[in-house]
């Protein structure tokens, strides 16, 4: 081969060379848009799939009902008969005159705490001490006749009949002395018992009979409450069982009692018998006449498995509870209740002792729905 022709071959060569990596660079840039392509493609598309997984997220936190939740417990329930009474005393006494007269002194007043036998008020008392002097005048003279009659019969200088006559007549006297005395100490009325003054009926210079009361006097120490309950009952209370009060006045507080005395007869005309509930009031904070609940204790349970009585709700007079699952989901469930007080119920099927259930928000909710808790017990994670 001849130079001419080296260098026609040297130059093709060099074009064949520069029209592959030509060539080369085409499809390298090609295939590069293509993966582009794909991969803004892929990237889209993931996009959307989360963007409809964060909506449908979205959409059920939104269709979520919020609730309030609180934990099942055990404790103790009672099973008790209410009844609604009032407050009484175990002594109290109505103070009466014994005489007819005016009130001249009056020593107490409502609120007043006496002592038995301190006087209470004072009548006028210039006759029955005048009557009270005669009859002791009366008195000495027939005593001092008597000792003369008993010498002359001790010597036998008077018979046997003015003798007792004499014994008879001393002893006439001393039964009007003794009468004057008593009208003249009753003259001061005084009180039968210890206790309060509940109230006073009388006013200064009033004219009083022996038929009217002039005061009340309540033992304030001592508190009962009778109760009535249905002759269904009479083999449920016994003498020395629990029994609670409250009242309205004292809302914080419950007083607590024992059952004192049981009346062995059934009222025939109500069909009701008698329980009388002593009081423990040690503060004297509940006053007589004042209306109480009186919640007697039959029977007590002191491991029940408890839920308020917030979380139970009714269809068709049937008790149902929402137990909450995986903190997102509600589960209804009928209930077996047993005991019951003011704010628990006891649950004997249904529910275990580590359920949470809802206690705000359960009503118009519907089995499985779904739910977010605003306030409760969450699980730990």
């Amino acid at each position: 081969m001849n130079k001419r022709g080296k260098a026609i071959l040297g130059s093709g060569s060099l074009r064949l060379i520069f029209i592959l990596v030509v060539t080369a660079a085409v499809i390298f840039f090609s295939y590069g848009r293509v993966d582009n392509a794909s991969a803004s493609k892929n990237t889209k598309a993931d996009s959307t799939a989360q963007a409809e997984k964060d909506s449908s997220a979205a959409q059920r936190e939104v269709n979520a009902v919020p609730v309030e939740i609180t934990e099942v417990r055990r404790g103790v329930v009672n099973d008790y008969i209410l009844q609604n009474a009032t407050v009484d005393t175990e002594e109290g006494a109505e103070v009466y005159s014994r005489l007819v007269g005016v009130i001249v002194g009056l020593n107490v007043e409502e609120g007043d705490r006496v002592a038995q036998g301190s006087v209470l008020c004072s009548l006028e008392d210039d006759a029955y001490r005048l009557a009270h002097d005669k009859a002791k005048v009366a008195y000495d003279k027939q005593r001092a006749d008597f000792k003369r009659y008993q010498d002359m019969y001790d010597k036998q200088l008077t018979s046997a009949e003015q003798f007792e006559q004499a014994r008879f007549n001393l002893e006439q006297a001393r039964i009007d002395w003794e009468r004057a005395d008593l009208d003249l100490k009753h003259t001061r009325i005084t009180a039968p018992i210890d206790g309060v003054v509940t109230s006073r009926l009388v006013r200064l210079g009033e004219r009083v009979t022996t038929s009217e009361p002039l005061f009340r006097i309540v033992d304030m120490e001592e508190k009962i409450t009778v109760v009535h309950l249905p002759e269904r009952e009479i083999g449920r209370v016994k003498v020395g069982q629990t029994v609670y009060l409250g009242t309205d006045n004292f809302p914080d507080s419950r007083f607590e009692g024992r059952v004192k005395r049981i009346s062995p007869a059934v009222d025939a005309a109500t069909g009701t018998f008698k329980v009388t509930v002593g009081v423990s009031d040690p503060e004297t904070r509940l006053r007589p006449g004042m209306f109480v609940s009186v919640k007697m204790v039959t029977e007590t349970h002191t491991n029940a498995l408890l839920i308020p009585k917030a979380a139970v709700v009714y269809e068709n007079g049937s008790p149902y509870a929402f137990i909450v699952e995986q903190d997102t989901l509600a589960r209804r469930v009928r209930l077996e209740r047993g005991f019951s007080d003011e704010d628990y119920v006891e649950i004997l099927s249904q529910i275990n002792e580590t359920d949470r259930v809802v206690v705000v928000g359960q009503n118009g909710l519907k089995d499985e729905a779904r739910i977010k808790v605003v306030a409760g017990l969450l699980k730990e994670s």
